[in-house]
């Protein structure tokens, strides 16, 4: 019903990009079923449900907002890690039987915006010496994508970690974003299973 609705109001789709999300914390031994089923589908359910909708679709692109979970499972969001490793590799699986192009996103951590921007979150990530991604740098990659002969591309900010009497002053070029930071972009492994 929504796939008719679009069409008849929009005419010809020409992209899909597939970014839900349920992030839902839980250890694996304490979660039960229908959480990690809601973390899964958002991803898994939804993945599947656009290729069954648009696979008859002459379409330019298919973008798939994933995570770096599908790479460093963080404790406490194994129905998340899960949703993104299948994600991934659901897009490969699509990638060599679509004729569009179907590109995978593995964001890092977004601190400013979205469901984990709390200052407690972001503490915590910089101990970890994980940087929040920014607007900009998050479009710039995924132009970098988009426009790119890459189909999967992780997105990482790192930030120096050091308690500050440790570290060591540096100039940092004009841009780069704040003390000691680095954006990363780099492919993803090739390494995801296709799914059976």
């Amino acid at each position: 019903r929504a796939y008719r609705k679009i069409a008849q109001c929009y005419g010809p789709i020409h992209g899909l990009v597939h970014s839900a999300i349920v992030l839902d914390d839980q250890g694996l031994a304490s979660i039960d079923e229908d959480r990690f089923r809601a973390g899964l589908a958002a991803k898994m359910d939804v993945s599947v449900r656009i290729a069954q909708v648009f696979q008859h679709e002459a379409l330019d692109f298919v973008l798939f907002f994933s995570s770096l979970q599908s790479f460093s499972k963080n404790p406490g969001q194994s129905n998340y890690a899960a949703g993104c490793t299948f994600t991934d590799a659901f897009a490969h699986y699509l990638a060599r039987h679509w004729s569009c192009a179907v590109k995978v996103m593995n964001w890092g951590y977004w601190g400013g915006t979205g469901v984990v921007a709390s200052q407690d979150y972001q503490a915590r990530m910089t101990r970890a010496g994980v940087g929040s991604i920014e607007p900009r740098e998050g479009m710039d990659a995924l132009a970098f994508l988009l426009n790119g002969s890459l189909d999967q591309v992780a997105l990482m900010k790192t930030v120096d970690a050091r308690p500050a009497h440790n570290t060591r002053a540096r100039k940092v070029p004009e841009g780069e974003g704040g003390r000691g930071v680095a954006t990363t972009i780099v492919p993803a492994p090739e390494s995801t299973p296709a799914p059976p």
